[in-house]
């Protein structure tokens, strides 16, 4: 039970991760311009 509940942390945390990345990646184009 605690093993769920560490891995489903990790993956939330991973998500927001790639979420980010994927913002600042899709930010990059505009300020170059």
């Amino acid at each position: 039970m605690n093993f769920l509940k560490q891995n489903q942390e990790i993956l939330l945390y991973r998500y927001s991760i790639k979420d980010y990345e994927a913002m600042v990646i899709s930010d990059l184009p505009s300020n170059q311009y």
